[in-house]
């Protein structure tokens, strides 16, 4: 894929194609990504909690 591609589709932000430069280049698609750890304390409703992240995901 070459960036002329991907900007035609979206213009890419400067940080986008940072990442785009760094996986065309150096191979590093894998090196982008956020990881996120919650404590939960008292009662889970995992029904309730998965309800609410389908409709975060939809967004």
């Amino acid at each position: 894929m070459s960036k002329e591609k991907i900007e035609k589709v979206y213009a890419l932000t400067a940080m986008e194609e940072g990442m785009v430069y760094d996986g065309m280049v150096e191979g590093n698609w894998c090196c982008y990504f956020r990881e996120v750890e919650v404590g939960i304390r008292g009662e889970f409703d995992e029904g309730v909690f998965e309800k609410s992240l389908n409709e975060v995901i939809q967004r």
